[in-house]
This record gives structure tokens, sequence and C-alpha cells, in this order.
């Protein structure tokens, strides 16, 4: 079995729902006619991608996204404009760049020829964040429904006995 992505901040992602967002922006690609879409950590480690590679270097393209994405918070936060789960859009005559703010942990960024409109794609990379958190928290409360539910009856011994381990180690 597959072992959880660990992300900066203590999240991690397990491959279910690696697979759910994956599905997600595959079918986000389609829609928006992208070059390439990205999915990153707020450090920058690349989660998931869809589209045209090519010559690009994802972990650059991670890291610099993320720092973009935080430059911007910050000249928002300094000028009192700062909000939640907000978007950075460069035009260009060729393509377009959006980065969006998902939530404090994950970062979106789209790479969109610029021949499709600017308002559907702003409509997708939101669409596509809300589905993400979705999947995100959907399996996590199942994951989490699941652990408590337990069909041994010494629960109690069993944390003791894992606590009890820990201050031995």
């Amino acid at each position: 079995m597959k072992n959880p992505m660990r992300l900066t901040g203590g999240m991690s992602i397990i491959p279910s729902q690696e697979e759910l967002i994956d599905n997600i922006l595959s079918s986000q690609l389609e829609k928006s006619q992208a070059r390439l879409i990205l999915l990153i950590d707020t450090s920058g480690q690349v989660i998931s991608f869809h589209g045209e590679r090519g010559s690009i270097d994802l972990v650059a393209l991670g890291a610099l996204t993320a720092s973009d994405l935080a430059a911007s918070a910050e000249i928002a936060r300094i000028s009192n404009l700062y909000q939640e789960n907000q978007m950075v859009i460069r035009q260009g005559s060729k393509m377009n760049t959006i980065v969006f703010d998902v939530n404090r942990n994950l970062i979106l960024l789209y790479i969109v020829p610029a021949t499709v409109p600017l308002g559907w794609v702003c409509y997708l990379v939101r669409e596509s964040s809300a589905q993400i958190k979705e999947a995100l928290s959907k399996i996590q409360n199942n994951q989490d429904d699941k652990f408590f539910e337990s069909d041994n009856e010494n629960l109690h011994e069993l944390i003791n006995n894992a606590l009890d381990q820990v201050w031995k180690e």
C-alpha cells in the first residue's frame, strides 16, 4: 500500500485522496483547455499536475508559484486588503496564468491559452478548489470514523500500551 504524502504544516494526503484530486484536475484540464494545471502545497511541493509538462521544471515552478502567492498575500496584508481564497491573474498575449489560494495548505496554478475566456477559467479554478476541499474533507471524515470504530472493546488498553511504548523509547 502506498504511503500518505506528507505536506508542510503537518497535512497528509492519502492515496485515495490523491486519486480523487487527479480525477478532479484531469476533468478540469479538459474543461478549461489548460496547458498545465499544478497543485502544490505552500512550500511548493508538487502534489499533482496535469497537462503538457514539456521542458518545465515542476519543482522550480512549484517553488516560484508558492513564493509568488506568499508575496501577493503579504502585499494584500500590508495594504489591508487580504482575504481568504485570493487569486492572482497574469494576462499575456498568448497565455494567462492563474494562481489560487485553495486553503492554508494548497495552491492551484492554471496556465491557459489567452483565447479561453478569463471569467470561465476563474470559475473553473474556484470550482476545482471547492471539489478538492470537499474530497479531502470527505475522506478525512471517513478515515476519522473508521479510526474510532473498533470491534475491540479494549481500546483504552491499546492506547495505554501505545503510550507506554512512547515513554519507553
